[in-house]
């Protein structure tokens, strides 16, 4: 009963997700104003291995001063001066960062990784509260479907943005600038699409789950802009059909995505490998936890710019699927890095697109973009590979 709930709500805010015009890249963007961290303390689940932390930070947007929350998870006996790995995690509509952390085990993976999590809150306010995420609000593109006043003049995209740039560069409990990622669930996976697609490039790896795509919310893929190739594995659940939003069921929404990730990344349609695995696992919901098994059925596409992995869970619901956090930590997340932070890896010159520039610099001096820790003709390959199915002005204005 509490599933079908959750799913009752996940589905009644399916038009209410999303994320208004703030102009990306520009003056408007929130800029950090006073940091101020609460009270420290464990939530309910958390590991006691480390330590969640509340903090809060007053930024000015477009429409104002706004105070934002967030948690941090810090594993014990990391000095304060090191700077983490670092992963964001997204929570779903009408949840909060204290779910999240419980539902998705992240914890867990900081503490055997050496890891910092940080759980941010979609609605501004001093306490972590039930909210939504402003996603698919790309530069110039329409106001999504449904989305109701009170969301659409949210700069979540800037608030991310600016979080990020906070974590990477206080002196205390850093974050590493080339090592920081972000996933999310439903509501929080469309708003880590929303970022890689944005143009931005201070998140070197992404792993959306079950979430929904662009299209069924009235905002077209060419408004969706990502500043090169971008490495994302996305995750559903089989028995996620049933969810539509706009007359579109999830299935075909995630094929949409899947479609647009592979072209986007210039990689060949057929996978380059095929792997299933049955993975035994915790799946918390609002009445507790129980030990399930599961089949992670996952595509990976290798041959674009940029991996992208594609992975349906036999047994999966509308949740963060079961065994997804490790697998994406030690799979995926742990072995791509930023060369350059701030910038996207076949971006050489760091001057905010992918361009045959780019492509004569890797010639000459090659940098590890496909995530396999060597930096060699491959990846000029990739790079090439990228740039012939992604013309020059697409780099720039994004898809036709």
């Amino acid at each position: 009963m509490a599933d079908m709930i959750q799913r009752n709500k996940e589905k009644s805010l399916a038009h209410a997700m999303f994320r208004w015009a703030e102009r990306f890249l520009s003056m408007h963007w929130m800029r950090p104003l006073v940091v101020a961290a609460a009270v420290a303390g464990c939530w309910v689940g958390s590991s006691a291995s480390g330590q969640s932390t509340t903090r809060t930070a007053v930024f000015e947007e477009s429409t104002g001063l706004v105070q934002r929350v967030w948690i941090e998870y810090r594993p014990a006996g990391v000095p304060v001066s090191e700077a983490l790995p670092t992963v964001l995690v997204l929570h779903p509509g009408l949840s909060s960062p204290g779910n999240i952390a419980t539902a998705s085990g992240w914890n867990a993976v900081a503490d055997a990784n050496r890891v910092m999590i940080v759980y941010p809150a979609a609605t501004p306010g001093t306490t972590p509260v039930n909210g939504v995420w402003n996603a698919w609000r790309w530069t110039g593109a329409p106001i999504p479907v449904g989305t109701p006043a009170n969301i659409a003049n949210r700069d979540d995209l800037g608030f991310l943005v600016r979080l990020i740039e906070l974590l990477t560069t206080r002196s205390s409990q850093p974050a590493d600038p080339a090592r920081v990622y972000m996933t999310g669930f439903s509501s929080g996976a469309q708003m880590a699409d929303t970022f890689a697609g944005s143009g931005v490039s201070s998140v070197a790896a992404y792993a959306p789950v079950s979430g929904g795509w662009c299209e069924a919310y009235g905002v077209p893929t060419t408004f969706c802009r990502p500043a090169g190739p971008v490495p994302l594995w996305f995750w559903r659940g089989d028995g996620e059909n049933s969810i539509t939003t706009g007359g579109v069921s999830r299935s075909i929404q995630d094929l949409q995505q899947r479609d647009f990730w592979i072209a986007w990344n210039g990689a060949s349609s057929q996978p380059d490998s095929v792997e299933s695995r049955q993975v035994t696992g915790t799946r918390t919901t609002q009445a507790g936890s129980t030990t399930v098994t599961v089949t992670h059925n996952t595509s990976i596409f290798g041959s674009g710019g940029a991996e992208f992995r594609y992975t349906e869970v036999v047994g999966g619901r509308h949740e963060y699927q079961v065994g997804a956090a490790s697998r994406i930590w030690s799979e995926f997340f742990s072995r791509l890095r930023l060369v350059q932070p701030g910038c996207s890896n076949a971006d050489r010159n760091c001057d905010g697109r992918v361009d045959h520039e780019d492509l004569y610099a890797m010639t000459a001096s090659p940098v590890d973009t496909n995530g396999d820790g060597a930096a060699d003709s491959r990846d000029v390959a990739t790079v090439e590979v990228f740039l012939r199915k992604n013309e020059t002005r697409n780099m720039i204005g994004g898809r036709p």
